[in-house]
């Protein structure tokens, strides 16, 4: 019997891994106005980047004042299929890992501000390599395409040329 419930368990979570893999394989639609991302890789991107950058946030810029969402699908667009794949399967499984790690039945995009904000934070404090690594990553990228809006670079005070 304990044979047969591993195995059983064992097929679940391959079938389920070679579902997500293939939904990942195809390139999806690009949203309205946008070169790559989807309607659905947009909203886990601005949902990502509301938890980092919310209103009211020491800047006095927040995530949704500025086209964050462009900036990433500008820079995805060039990629080759293969590097777009791996990127669209970390956001994928990490819009899917409070099912997967059994700490929600939702989607991260699903989730209100304040259980994103946890999970970000719980990765972020974790003692998992891989854990730190993925909120590093998603952190990295959504940070670098804030701070790439002049709006952002104002409300930090930077400015371009000599300062003499």
């Amino acid at each position: 019997m304990l044979k047969l419930g591993l195995s059983a368990g064992a097929a679940g979570v391959l079938a389920a891994g070679g579902a997500l893999y293939a939904s990942v394989r195809r390139e999806p639609t690009p949203g309205a106005g946008r070169l790559l991302l989807s309607d659905g890789e947009a909203d886990f991107l601005a949902k990502i980047a509301d938890v980092y950058f919310p209103p009211g946030n020491p800047i006095g810029v927040a995530a949704t004042d500025v086209d964050l969402v462009g900036t990433i699908d500008a820079w995805m667009a060039p990629m080759p299929p293969s590097e777009r794949g791996v990127v669209r399967l970390l956001f994928s499984v990490f819009d899917r890992w409070p099912q997967l790690s059994f700490s929600s039945s939702e989607r991260f995009t699903t989730l209100p501000l304040e259980a994103r904000t946890q999970i970000l934070d719980g990765m972020h404090q974790s003692d998992n390599p891989a854990a730190q690594a993925a909120e590093q990553l998603l952190r990295g990228v959504v940070s670098i395409a804030f701070f790439d809006d002049d709006r952002t670079l104002a409300g930090v005070g930077h400015r371009y040329g000599c300062p003499i």
